[in-house]
């Protein structure tokens, strides 16, 4: 007997489980160790730190908080956590495992760093000047785009003129990027093909919250468009603080003294020599013999007047501003053994930064395999290849990409 599988039929035996239906679930993953409020120190990996993941996973990326540890592609998944390059305190540990599709879950633990020592001292680097450098070309695909750079929520300052400090990824058929802010437009990126990047002089906007828009124009003329923001703060110009002079009071004139009254006799004879203070002068009483009769004369009593000194001002103090003390530069870790990677440590993820990132602990990447060469910049790669690709770019942040070229040549 033939049957005939009609969409009917099909659907019948799909409910009654007779066919197996597609799955799309993401993978499982779970620690092993380290144990959730462990303390760590030192450099943990290894057995020390894995996790137990499902069979269709490919990858494993691993981070405390926002700060990327490694990322390993083959079972036994395994961190290479540095933790000496991070302050004392509480983290989050995550392990994000993705399959081939793109499929991703998480699982976290808390744990807190406690290294102790005397800290070496790293001569500061030096700068390499900014120059335009080749960003990505369109990923093969459907239409979308994507910012790279600078990071959503990031603070921003100065000319960013292209190169990796303003640039987005895209995929499909691109044939133009057009930037602009605020509505305002900026430019179009014509050549797809050496990377697509903005120029913004974020001089001529005022400091504060600011929508920063690329849209991507395929070859039918389709439109694809990503808005991040970003804060703009340029440094104003201090005004020169006039110091008020305080006001000097008004010193009290000194009282005039009043005349003192002439003391009036007492009429009758008395031991006590002291006058009676009456203010009002009578006349004098027999006073020649009340004088010759107990052979004295009476004294006059004279009250002293009161002044009222002048009060002294006392000058306002000047207030000197306390300068701030400088921070010493950290040293950064040379790359790891394994494939070929490149990931960022500083600055976080969706951190907000100003002013000059001078190398060491707060801005750099680390990386895995036999590295020729990361440009630009020395000891301790500057930037990172964003493997996880576009999917799970848009799932957290944006992230800067820098040129990472190994032994044999090629870059990523």
């Amino acid at each position: 007997m033939n049957f005939h599988k009609t969409p009917i039929a099909l659907a019948v035996l799909a409910a009654c489980g007779a066919l197996p239906l597609a799955a799309n679930a993401a993978p499982t993953v779970s620690w092993n160790t380290p144990a959730n409020s462990a303390v760590l120190s030192g450099a943990v990996s290894g057995s020390a730190c894995a996790v137990t993941t499902s069979s269709d996973t490919t990858r494993v990326t691993f981070w405390a908080d926002n700060w990327q540890i490694n990322n390993d592609y083959s079972a036994p998944f395994n961190c290479d956590f540095p933790t000496t390059q991070l302050s004392d305190g509480a983290y989050k540990l995550r392990a994000v495992a993705y399959d081939a599709s793109g499929a991703s879950s998480e699982a976290d633990l808390n744990i807190t760093l406690n290294n102790s020592g005397t800290p070496t001292v790293t001569p500061t680097p030096t700068v390499t000047p900014t120059s335009a450098t080749s960003t990505p070309a369109p990923l093969s695909g459907s239409l979308d785009v994507w910012f790279k750079a600078p990071l959503a929520n990031s603070t921003v300052n100065g000319v960013l003129n292209g190169g990796t400090n303003c640039y987005v990824n895209a995929s499909g058929s691109i044939a133009s990027v057009r930037f602009s802010i605020d509505g305002t437009a900026l430019n179009t990126d014509s050549s797809p093909a050496d990377g697509m990047q903005c120029v913004l002089d974020t001089t001529k906007f005022s400091n504060g919250s600011h929508q920063l828009t690329a849209t991507a124009v395929a070859a039918d003329g389709s439109t694809r468009n990503d808005m991040i923001t970003i804060n703009v703060q340029n440094t104003s110009v201090t005004p020169v603080v006039t110091v008020t002079p305080t006001a000097t009071p008004t010193a009290t004139p000194t009282p005039t003294a009043t005349p003192t009254p002439t003391a009036t006799p007492t009429p009758t004879l008395t031991v006590s020599a002291t006058p009676t203070p009456s203010p009002t002068t009578s006349p004098a009483l027999r006073l020649g013999a009340i004088s010759d009769a107990i052979g004295a004369t009476i004294p006059t009593s004279t009250p002293t007047p009161t002044v009222t000194p002048t009060p002294t001002v006392t000058p306002t103090p000047t207030v000197t501003p306390t300068p701030t003390p400088t921070t010493g530069v950290s040293a950064t870790a040379a790359p790891l053994s394994g494939s070929l990677d490149v990931w960022f440590k500083a600055p976080v993820a969706g951190s907000t930064v100003s002013g000059l990132l001078n190398g060491g602990t707060n801005c750099y990447v680390n990386a895995s395999g036999v590295a020729r060469r990361v440009l630009p910049g020395q000891h301790g790669a500057q930037y990172r290849y964003d493997h996880v690709g576009w999917h799970a770019v848009r799932d957290r942040h944006h992230q800067v990409r820098e040129r990472h070229a190994p032994a044999e040549g090629h870059g990523v």
